[in-house]
C-alpha cells in the first residue's frame, strides 16, 4: 500500500511452497529470507548472544536450510530473464554468501548481477563476489547482505525457450466445465472473474482453488 501499487495479491502461505504452485511465473522475486538479525546489534545487543547460546549451532542448521527452501522456491517461481534479489540482516557468511555460492553452483542458468554498489552509490560495500555487504560502523545503518541474480536460459524445446508450467503432482487441472463454473460462482459472490488468458484453474488435494500467476 505505501508504493501505491494495487496489481497486488497477499497470500498466506508457506514461501516454500510457491515455486511448485506457480513456476515461472515471475519477472521479479525478492527473498527477504528470515535469518539471525546479527546487523540489527546496535540496537538490539543480544543480537549477538545468540551465538553462545548452547543450540546455536542446530538453530543455524535449521534457519540455513529454511533460507535455502526459500531462495529456490523464489528461483523456481521466476521466469528466464526475471530477477531475483536474496536479502538479510545479518553478517555471518552461512546465511549470505554460503547460500548465493551454492545457488550459482547449483544452477548453471543463476548469474549475479554485477555493479550493484555503484549501482546503489556504495562501491566500497560490493564483495568480490558482486554481492553487496553493508557494514554498521561503514554507513550508519544497521548491518545488511544483497544479491542479486538473474535467470539466464529457460527449458529448450525444440529450439525454443518455453517454460515448463507442469503440474505439480499435488495440484490437478480443472477441466474447462469445472473452471467455467468456478468462473461463474466467483462472478456471483465477488462481481468479477478472471478473463479466458489467465490459464488453468488448479485444485488441490483439499478441494481448493488456486489461479496461478500468467
Amino acid at each position: 500500500l505505501r508504493a501505491g501499487l494495487t496489481s497486488t495479491l497477499l497470500l498466506r502461505l508457506d514461501g516454500r511452497r510457491l515455486g511448485d504452485l506457480a513456476p515461472g511465473a515471475f519477472d521479479a522475486v525478492l527473498v527477504d529470507a528470515p535469518c539471525s538479525g546479527e546487523g540489527t546489534a546496535r540496537k538490539d545487543p543480544g543480537a549477538l548472544d545468540r551465538w553462545a547460546h548452547p543450540q546455536h549451532s542446530e538453530q543455524l542448521r535449521s534457519r540455513t536450510e529454511i533460507q535455502w527452501s526459500l531462495l529456490c522456491s523464489g528461483w523456481r517461481s521466476l521466469k528466464p530473464g526475471g530477477l531475483l534479489v536474496y536479502s538479510t540482516c545479518t553478517l555471518n557468511e552461512h546465511e549470505n554468501e554460503d547460500q548465493c555460492r551454492r545457488l550459482v553452483c547449483e544452477d548453471p542458468t543463476a548469474a549475479v548481477v554485477q555493479g550493484l554498489g555503484a549501482l546503489l552509490g556504495i562501491s566500497h560495500s560490493e564483495t568480490p563476489d558482486g554481492f553487496i555487504r553493508v557494514w554498521p560502523h561503514h554507513l550508519d545503518t544497521d548491518g545488511f547482505f544483497v544479491a542479486c541474480f538473474q535467470k539466464q536460459t529457460a527449458v529448450q524445446s525444440h529450439g525454443t525457450d518455453k517454460v515448463d508450467h507442469a503440474c505439480p503432482e499435488h495440484l490437478a487441472k480443472l477441466s474447462v466445465k469445472e473452471q467455467a463454473e468456478v468462473w461463474r460462482h466467483m462472478q456471483d459472490e465477488l462481481g468479477w472473474s478472471p478473463t479466458d488468458d489467465r490459464g488453468p484453474c488448479l485444485a488441490d488435494i483439499d478441494g481448493r482453488v488456486w489461479q496461478p500467476p500468467t
